[in-house]
């Protein structure tokens, strides 16, 4: 496989192993150091995450630091990749963005492949449930 400069790919899509998880993100490019943006795995952090939780340092990005850094599987994606199509998604659905459906509101305040945890306004009660199923509901961002 041909190595990509990842230095050059600010703001491009990625999905990979971190530390034995698997990682959708966006690629920060900050001073000479590529961060491998993302909402499961946190490391060192990244002043732009990109709209993610977290971001993992891998240095300069070259096979080496992946390597030495526990990035394994790495890819950049496609624009028409299915896994982009759902990392767009999940980012949407993220911790601390709001729901609505009719009157009723709610806060996000966990998230995990596809799944989140609501915590209701006014409300002590929390839910946890797939972002499809709420979708399908008529709950919205």
């Amino acid at each position: 496989m041909e190595h990509i400069n990842l230095l050059d790919c600010d703001g491009m899509p990625y999905c990979a192993m971190i530390d034995g998880m698997c990682v959708e993100g966006i690629i920060s490019v900050e001073n000479g150091t590529v961060f491998l943006c993302q909402n499961r795995k946190n490391g060192n952090s990244a002043r732009d995450k990109k709209g993610f939780l977290y971001s993992w340092n891998v240095y300069d990005g070259s096979p080496e630091h992946l390597e030495s850094n526990q990035v394994i599987d790495f890819k950049l994606l496609e624009s028409n990749s299915p896994e982009l199509k759902n990392m767009k998604k999940l980012r949407l659905w993220s911790v601390g963005n709001i729901v609505k459906k009719g009157e009723k509101t709610a806060t996000i305040i966990d998230s995990f492949e596809g799944f989140v945890q609501l915590q209701f306004k006014d409300d002590t009660k929390s839910m946890f449930t797939r972002i499809e199923k709420l979708e399908e509901e008529g709950w919205s961002l």
